[in-house]
């Protein structure tokens, strides 16, 4: 997990800049706007059944992004995988880690601690951490250069004392796993 002292390390590199009415993050715009604003976001598409155009917008934005570092820094793309992991943690979506990467198989799990998406629904019985799942995704994209997806498989807001994530090639989810069709499922628009 970073902490200040890697923040404060991006501020010293240059990766972190401050100028009046912007803010770039490893050579790329971004914003701060409150977790609040993807939730109420996501409720209202829940209502229409179209929650998971956040996923599928998360995995678009995700595969720009870890390009977009791989370009810029000319680093390996498990370096690139690496930040983008880390990045998740400095921008505040909680506590990330990977407990398995298999690079034969193509698939890797991720740990997230202490969500802000789930934090931001409480506890409602379902998985909801749809954006980051997305960006998850598309660092099985980038990094196994093959269709990824990614299904949360335990969330907070389930009751679960952490949110895991399984990313792998689209066609290895089984799908008639309601999980799996769930969390799936074009969005309509």
């Amino acid at each position: 997990m970073p902490d200040l002292i890697d923040v404060a390390k991006l501020f010293a590199s240059g990766q972190l800049k401050f100028k009046k009415g912007e803010i770039e993050f490893l050579q790329q715009d971004v914003v701060m706007v409150p977790v609040d604003w993807i939730i109420t976001l996501q409720k209202r598409l829940e209502k229409q059944n179209s929650e998971n155009l956040i996923y599928y917008t998360g995995k678009e934005i995700g595969v720009r992004w870890f390009k977009g570092l791989y370009d810029k820094f000319k680093i390996s793309w498990e370096d690139v995988f690496k930040w983008g992991i880390n990045t998740v943690s400095v921008a505040g979506w909680g506590e990330t880690s990977i407990p398995e990467i298999n690079s034969k198989d193509k698939l890797f799990t991720v740990k997230l601690e202490k969500s802000a998406g789930a934090k931001g629904f409480g506890k409602v019985g379902y998985a909801v951490d749809n954006f980051i799942r997305g960006a998850y995704a598309s660092g099985g994209n980038v990094l196994f250069g093959v269709e990824c997806d990614g299904i949360e498989l335990t969330c907070e807001s389930e009751g679960a004392p952490f949110c895991k994530f399984l990313v792998q090639p689209t066609n290895r989810f089984d799908k008639k796993d309601p999980r799996v069709m769930k969390q799936l499922k074009l969005p309509k628009i």
